[in-house]
């Protein structure tokens, strides 16, 4: 993985699926996007977190075994003005991602116009600047 520092970095935490392979992909297609890591094992998140600086995790709470309250804490720490984005199955998981220290929540069957929106807020509330729009791709 290459550093790009006029670009944000964005790490994905969830078990090896296609649900989050499309999201890479999607977050990837982005221009003002640099380094998109997915990763499930704790080792390599705190890895890329220290050495790349993620402006945005995102996670997936059905993947009970993917990402805990405490390993969200320390990224948390580590990264001050990282924003967390949690990906759920069920209404009733919004309470628990929101204990996990998420900033936002969306429920799974989001469109790809609401996934992008999103995270570029979040991009913008993390140092202020705002990323080119209207560029997936």
């Amino acid at each position: 993985m290459e550093e790009n520092n006029d670009r944000v970095n964005v790490l994905i935490i969830a078990q090896a699926s296609r649900f989050r392979d499309g999201l890479k992909v999607i977050v990837q297609a982005l221009n003002w996007v640099g380094n998109v890591a997915a990763f499930t094992q704790e080792t390599a998140v705190y890895d890329y977190v220290q050495r790349y600086q993620p402006a945005l995790v995102i996670f997936d709470v059905d993947d009970l075994g993917s990402v805990t309250a405490e390993e969200v804490e320390t990224i948390k720490t580590t990264c001050h003005n990282i924003k967390c984005l949690a990906i759920i199955d069920r209404a009733q998981q919004r309470e628990i991602a929101q204990a996990m220290g998420a900033d936002v929540v969306l429920l799974r069957g989001f469109t790809t116009e609401l996934f992008y929106h999103t995270i570029r807020t979040l991009v913008i509330a993390h140092d202020g600047t705002v990323p080119v729009t209207g560029s997936l791709g």
